[in-house]
């Protein structure tokens, strides 16, 4: 398979190309029998990376989200001011383990040699300011977060490699599909909250990230400045990244370095 133009101008030591092959070649993934998901490469330099569960029936193709549910997220991502360096899988294989049963998540067996072997890595070489997670599978092993409690926030990894790096998470389109008018709109907030965060993160550096727990009466980050810098890993990001407001029902602010 060709790779996407897109792909051509990456210049990391994990090619798109040496990616492919890792994951077309592994011999340790409990789904080697099951056809290939490969990452889909975007613009290099946009900061952020996009998650998802794993190949669906759809998916054969070997590129993600590229189904029914899939058309519904590409719809919203056109929408977002960039694109992500990477839209991948947590797990690089279909995992659809039979007509009857086409859309089982992956286990927790899976999703863990998949990280080591391929997701992981990929991460640590690419190094984004923001990591979104598509659905509780992406959500759960990221930051340990589900995503009736977490969607339309911005969490702290807590996995290797990317512990406390900003992680967001979104519905997974394939859900809302089960009822569309009940969540649908909440699919439609998560990327909206999405649009507005990648709206400022393109004027954050990747090492200015600081998270700092908070008083609730506190009334600005300004005053808390001297606090910046104390990490806070899994606790909510609720700050509003334009204004440096608070959210005072979470006490935790993200700032600039100071």
């Amino acid at each position: 398979m060709s790779l996407p133009s897109s792909a051509q101008s990456w210049t990391t030591h994990l090619t798109p190309t040496e990616v492919e092959r890792r994951i077309r070649e592994c011999e340790t993934c409990p789904l080697r029998d099951r056809p290939a998901v490969f990452p889909e490469w975007g613009p290099p330099d946009s900061g952020w990376v996009l998650l998802g569960e794993a190949g669906g029936r759809d998916e054969a193709v070997g590129r993600p989200f590229v189904g029914r549910s899939g058309r519904d997220l590409r719809r919203l991502l056109a929408q977002l001011p960039s694109q992500p360096m990477v839209i991948h899988n947590m797990v690089a294989r279909s995992i659809v383990r039979s007509k009857a049963r086409p859309n089982v998540k992956p286990t927790t067996k899976e999703i863990r040699e998949c990280w080591h072997c391929h997701v992981g890595s990929l991460l640590s070489e690419l190094r984004p300011r923001l990591i979104v997670a598509v659905g509780t599978t992406a959500s759960q092993w990221l930051c340990s977060v589900g995503v009736e409690r977490g969607h339309g926030s911005t969490w702290i990894g807590t996995q290797e490699p990317i512990e406390g790096l900003p992680v967001f998470i979104t519905r997974h389109p394939a859900g809302v599909m089960r009822n569309r008018q009940k969540l649908q709109p909440q699919l439609e907030g998560d990327f909206t909250t999405l649009q507005a965060i990648l709206n400022q993160t393109s004027r954050l550096a990747h090492d200015h990230y600081r998270i700092a727990p908070v008083h609730p009466s506190t009334p600005s980050a300004t005053e808390l400045a001297p606090l910046i810098g104390s990490w806070a890993p899994g606790r909510l990001l609720a700050a509003d990244l334009e204004t440096s407001s608070l959210d005072h029902r979470t006490g935790v602010i993200l700032g600039l370095s100071v």
